[in-house]
């Protein structure tokens, strides 16, 4: 939880706000940010009048986007380009529909929007996504001057309406609502109205006249909870207040049984410290993170977003049995939910890495099943077949996470790599310059090439590579230098290579060999391949000698 979010504390329900503008302004900047992370984290909701109305549904973490009005429905996955179908919304809806209507509803189907429908055009995409600035800049807003207007009491809930003046003062001010249920004892807020006149101008969103009045209501949907549902904002506060509450029965209203046993949960807390453990997480604070997680699971047991997010900080410390633990948790959850086929994929890595190749690669399979188009379950796919020697296997997941998501640099690596062990170098080599087109800064890219480039009988190439490679990943330096010193010696600067040998002889690589050792090996797979040279005894006779000869 954050720390001095606001300062409105419901006891019997009297708001200590101080008459201070500036006191004032600063709680609604809080609440605003505690809005913009609440909302960030869950089902978000939001009902507009522009004067167009729709409604817009929107997941966390990029997750699908769905917006419905009179001119029918767009849809999108994961940002990418918006479709239309012809089914229209429901019109009319009033602003605060979005948090005071009672209703469940199943959201499965929302894995498959924007997976058809007839594709729009630029015009149209602009103005949708005009309308989703407008939302986010409500959300964003940040008044220097705000006072309270009033305060109140309605449904179990209580209400704080504060205005901020307009920049054209003959306007009407901007107004911001925020609400909560009475029961509700922790110190954040979140905005459920916004009114002000504002516009777009090209991409930015800018004050404006009267005629520009923008109205919207924000709410959020919960869930998914047994049987798959989502439950709306109220029913979701409804059920809480049922769970504390001794000896009461679930209202008639209830959606089902199993819902209705969803209870005693605290989950905008609880997303919160979500929130907070993967800002942790992101500054490789991994401890800190997986106790955030672990409170947020504490408030909220079927949080099945914490779960997954203390999966992957538990297999960043490489506790991958821990890992697997709360991945399963995420899986018993959600077994069939295309939302959640990455928690069968980042599984399968927990299992890889434990040397579990096969229980691995059935986790993939699952992960595809669920969503056919992950591109990263093709290449975890890929790497797992590699480890067990099904080279075209790998090969055959490569081009198909290629084919899904050709920006990514690993996937060329990887394919790369597989080529080499099957002696296709020119293939290898055709795709590690590939993934330095995309990543330029990656030195692994540089030494696998210049590896690669030995067996191409290319040693001037190999030189350039490894240069570039020594400049990228200075902590590879031992290794990369194995490279060096044989390029040099095939273009035949032996004097430069036996320099380099020497210097580095007694060096470590990271893998615990010595670098004589890794020559020697070098060497030999050389050797096999073909690629000789008179002076290779030399060296190797310079490398095993106890002094240098």
């Amino acid at each position: 939880m954050r720390k001095n979010v606001v300062v409105i504390f419901v006891g019997s329900l009297v708001l200590a706000l101080s008459a201070l503008r500036a006191q004032d302004a600063k709680i609604v900047a809080d609440n605003l940010e505690y809005s913009r992370e609440f909302y960030s984290t869950v089902h978000f909701v939001a009902i507009a009048k522009l004067p167009q109305r729709f409604k817009y549904d929107r997941y966390p973490s990029g997750g699908p986007e769905r917006i419905q009005c009179d001119a029918g429905t767009y849809l999108r996955q994961h940002g990418k380009p918006w479709v239309h179908l012809k089914e229209t919304g429901r019109s009319g809806l009033p602003i605060d529909y979005a948090e005071r209507a009672r209703y469940v509803m199943t959201f499965a189907l929302s894995k498959d929007w924007g997976r058809s429908g007839d594709p729009v055009d630029n015009q149209t995409a602009q103005k949708v996504n005009g309308w989703i600035k407008l939302v986010d800049a409500a959300l964003s807003a940040a008044p220097s001057e705000v006072k309270l207007v009033g305060k109140s009491e309605a449904d179990g809930r209580a209400q704080w309406v504060f205005e901020a003046p307009s920049q054209n003062p003959n306007e009407s001010p901007i107004r911001f609502t925020f609400r909560k249920p009475k029961s509700d004892k922790s110190e954040s807020v979140l905005l459920h109205e916004f009114s002000g006149s504002m516009r777009l101008e090209e991409d930015k969103v800018v004050p404006h006249g009267r005629a520009d009045l923008v109205q919207l209501g924000f709410g959020y949907m919960m869930g998914p909870l047994q049987e798959g549902y989502e439950v709306s904002e109220y029913v979701w506060e409804e059920m809480q207040q049922q769970g504390d509450e001794k000896g009461t029965s679930a209202a008639k209203e209830s959606p089902s049984p199993s819902v209705a046993r969803e209870v005693k949960r605290n989950p905008k807390e609880a997303s919160s410290y979500n929130e907070h453990g993967m800002a942790k997480y992101d500054k490789g604070d991994f401890d800190g993170a997986i106790a955030d997680y672990t409170r947020a699971i504490e408030l909220d047991p079927t949080f099945a977003g914490a779960y997954y997010n203390r999966g992957l900080a538990k297999k960043q410390k490489s506790d991958f049995d821990g890992a697997i633990a709360d991945y399963n948790r995420v899986i018993e959850m959600n077994p069939n939910n295309p939302q959640y086929a990455r928690a069968y994929c980042d599984r399968g890595v927990a299992k890889r890495r434990k040397g579990d190749l096969d229980g691995a690669i059935s986790d993939y399979n699952r992960t595809l099943e669920l969503d056919p188009k992950y591109a990263i379950a093709f290449l975890n796919r890929g790497n797992a077949k590699d480890e067990k020697g099904d080279l075209d296997g790998a090969i055959a997941d490569y081009n198909r996470g290629i084919d899904l998501n050709p920006k990514n640099s690993k996937a060329y690596a990887s394919r790369a790599d597989t080529y080499s062990k099957k002696k296709q170098y020119a293939a290898a080599i055709k795709d590690e310059k590939k993934a330095i087109e995309l990543n330029p800064r990656n030195g692994d890219y540089y030494l696998s090439l210049g590896w690669d480039q030995l067996f191409n009988r290319q040693p001037r190439a190999s030189i350039a590579a490894s240069l570039e490679a020594l400049k990228l990943s200075p902590d590879d330096a031992v290794v990369i230098k194995t490279n060096l010193a044989h390029a040099n010696l095939f273009d035949n600067q032996f004097e430069k290579a036996k320099a380099i040998y020497l210097e580095n002889k007694d060096a470590k690589l990271h893998d615990g060999r010595t670098f004589s050792q890794a020559v020697l090996d070098d060497f030999k797979e050389l050797e096999e391949a073909g690629i000789t040279h008179p002076a290779m005894e030399k060296i190797k006779a310079l490398l095993t000698s106890k002094a240098e000869q």
